[in-house]
């Protein structure tokens, strides 16, 4: 786990967000809420790690997707759909007060044999005046 300054909190999950978190997988309910739920636990277990003294009320949130290789689709819109399941268990773990003031930025993907899979969350708190 890194830390770039005192503002930013980076969370590594050593997985890349499961295929039904994808807004185009077409399977039964059940399957999504499944693989949400080991993806949202894993998060929380993740960010658990580095737990800030005061939860964060604002928030940028940049996300890095570790590949093994070009064949990974980069579908950069429906990447940031898929985390959703991430960003809940960083409000779970407390991470966040809320996901309601957060701005998620395009992902990145990133293409790491010895790394990947992995998701890297780098959360910035950001100023309370920048609310809508």
């Amino acid at each position: 786990m890194r830390e770039h300054n005192e503002k930013v909190i980076v969370i590594e999950i050593p997985m890349l967000p499961p295929k039904e978190a994808s807004p185009n997988w077409r399977g039964h309910w059940t399957a999504r809420y499944r693989a949400m739920e080991v993806y949202k636990t894993i998060t929380i277990l993740s960010a658990r790690q580095r737990h800030p003294i005061q939860p964060i009320t604002t928030a940028t949130i940049r996300t890095t997707l570790v590949v093994k290789d070009r064949r990974y689709r980069a579908d950069p819109d429906n990447a940031i759909a898929s985390l959703k399941a991430a960003i809940d268990g960083i409000v779970a773990a407390g991470i966040l007060t809320d996901d309601k003031y957060i701005k998620v930025l395009p992902v990145v993907f990133d293409i790491d044999k010895e790394r990947a899979p992995m998701t890297i969350l780098e959360i910035e708190a950001t100023n309370s005046n920048d609310q809508p």
